[in-house]
């Protein structure tokens, strides 16, 4: 009995020690993982500042006869970038091809309406647009089809970053004073030099619709297919549907909304586009109001070509790790990065250039307290340490 109780004794300390050294490694093993998600998400916002920013300004730059041209172009560079890559790294070719299609299509759909949105969009507007539709709609769409329903605390914290979002939408209006430039003395909305449309506007909104459906559908689709499907090769695949789904598309530009072209203009149209992107200006089709282009365009083209492409695939896999609603909201904290450059004249030129308000400070805070709230205080956050 004695020694019985001595081995309990002794026992003890030692169960006790081992359980306290279990305990030390997963702490220590979830702060390494709130680390690594952090840069994650770091890297997200930037690539997604840098991805809107370019966007704006190589879309208003070519103008809108040439928006079609740009989405057939950029995929096309997609393709062959994403293929030589599959084909490189060996990924893993089986994949739900069917369920690619359908994100393929929804991408190349929302592309396709944001493209001819985005050259009468203002960059502050496109910036509310995403922020203000995308987080709701994403969770909705969880909850709907994933049966992910968030807690309070990411509800909240969801719902300060919409109140971010709309607190900007209604900076002209909340007494707010310019910081950077006004050079006419008329306050100018936030629309900078981009002359407004409001279809323009109606299209850019319904594009982050289609844009929403899709995140939450690759979730699933990254979910169904485990470890065997990774982001590339669904890159690769929704690339290759946009561009095929372009090609009949390109007679919707004869819609006055959408370039007015007639059909022996399209075709002329797109190979000027290509000239427009080597620096050179197109002077046929007679008739056309046709921009003109420089190097700039060349050095915007590619640029945002290498920006938008890796965001959208680095997308994705955050998705993959993460899920569409970490996406969306970690993507929310670039709206008011985003206004700051766009209010730097030195950073986007004095054309693009915005007015700064004092609203959009408070825009910052309740962002940035949403994104904390949601990643680092919520049960599903990805930042939990």
């Amino acid at each position: 009995m004695a020694f019985s109780n001595m081995e309990a004794a002794l026992d003890a300390p030692l169960l006790r020690v081992d359980d306290a050294s279990i305990s030390a490694s997963s702490v220590s093993t979830q702060k390494r993982d709130a680390s690594a998600g952090a840069g994650v998400f770091a890297l997200l916002i930037a690539l997604t500042v840098g991805d809107i920013v370019l966007g704006a300004i190589l879309f208003d730059r070519f103008g809108e006869i040439y928006a079609q041209y740009l989405n057939l172009a950029t995929a096309a560079c997609y393709c062959v970038a994403s293929t030589a890559a599959v084909l490189w790294r060996r990924a893993p070719r089986r994949a739900p091809a069917r369920l690619l299609v359908v994100i393929g299509v929804l991408n190349g759909g929302g592309n396709f309406f944001q493209a001819v949105g985005q050259p009468h969009t203002p960059g502050i507007t496109q910036s509310l647009l995403s922020a203000t539709l995308s987080v709701p709609l994403v969770l909705s769409l969880s909850l709907l089809f994933l049966g992910k329903r968030p807690s309070r605390t990411a509800a909240g914290a969801a719902a300060l970053v919409v109140a971010g979002a709309a607190c900007s939408a209604f900076r002209s209006r909340l007494g707010a004073s310019r910081a950077l430039i006004d050079a006419g003395g008329e306050d100018d909305g936030g629309a900078g030099g981009i002359v407004v449309e409001w279809y323009a506007v109606a299209l850019f909104a319904v594009a982050q619709l289609v844009f929403s459906a899709e995140r939450v559908l690759e979730e699933s689709v990254f979910a169904r297919a485990l470890e065997g499907l990774d982001a590339t090769t669904m890159f690769c695949w929704t690339m290759w549907v946009q561009f095929v789904l372009y090609l009949p598309l390109l007679p919707s530009q004869q819609l006055p909304a959408l370039g007015g072209l007639t059909p022996p203009q399209i075709l002329p149209v797109e190979r000027d586009g290509l000239w427009c992107t080597l620096g050179r200006t197109a002077a046929t089709p007679a008739g056309l109001d046709l921009p003109g282009c420089d190097l700039v365009n060349t050095a915007l083209f590619f640029a945002y070509v290498a920006v938008d492409g890796c965001c959208y695939c680095y997308g994705l896999y955050v998705i993959k790790r993460y899920g569409a609603s970490a996406m969306v909201v970690a993507g929310s904290v670039a709206l008011p990065l985003q206004q700051v450059v766009f209010c730097a004249p030195f950073l986007v030129g004095r054309r693009y250039a915005e007015s700064l308000y004092g609203a959009d400070v408070a825009a910052l805070a309740l962002v940035l307290a949403g994104f904390v709230g949601f990643h680092r205080l919520s049960p599903e956050g990805a930042l939990r340490g």
